[in-house]
This record gives C-alpha cells, sequence and structure tokens, in this order.
C-alpha cells in the first residue's frame, strides 16, 4: 500500500501521464489495468477536476484507451455528485494522500 500511496501523492501531471499509459498494458491474468484504472480512481478523490482534464485531454488525443477513460471520467462524475464515502471502515483502508 505504501508504493500506491506514493504514487497517489505524486502531482498529477507527472503520475497520470504514465498511468495513462499503462492502460494499455497486456493483461496477463493479474488485472493490471484493474489496478491502474483504481489507482486513477484513488487520485481523482482528491483532485478530481485535474483527473478529469486529463483523462478527456487523453480521450481527444486517444492516448489512452477509450473505454478506460469513459468509464473513468463516468465513476469520477458519480463521485462527485454523491460526495465521499462515509465509512471508517473504508477511510481507514484507504486515507487520502497527503
Amino acid at each position: 500500500a505504501s508504493l500506491v500511496n506514493a504514487v497517489a501523492a505524486l502531482p498529477p501531471q507527472l503520475s497520470l501521464p504514465a498511468l495513462g499509459e499503462m492502460l494499455h498494458v497486456h493483461d496477463t491474468g493479474r488485472h493490471e489495468a484493474c489496478s491502474v484504472f483504481a489507482l486513477i480512481l484513488k487520485i481523482s478523490r482528491s483532485r478530481p477536476n485535474e483527473v478529469r482534464e486529463h483523462l478527456a485531454q487523453a480521450l481527444a488525443d486517444q492516448s489512452i484507451p477509450g473505454y478506460y477513460a469513459q468509464q473513468l471520467l463516468a465513476k469520477i462524475d458519480k463521485a462527485q455528485k454523491r460526495g465521499p464515502p462515509n465509512c471508517p471502515a473504508i477511510q481507514s483502508r484507504f486515507p487520502e494522500p497527503d
């Protein structure tokens, strides 16, 4: 989890391009793209506008797979409408990056 938190704490302008490239990885059955997808969602919890802008531009540039960009944008928009989870168990397992 410390690696995940370290990546999530990076400035989005540094982490998102690399994570977007990782969405092109060939799936070997270890759900590599799913891990990247989840990490992008984690970053979006603290910086939704920056992530949304990056994804929209990446979608327009076709630099990340359209399916993932569309799914991520939909999830970010949905999370913004309902607000942060109010569950101490979730918050303790997945703390927000500093």
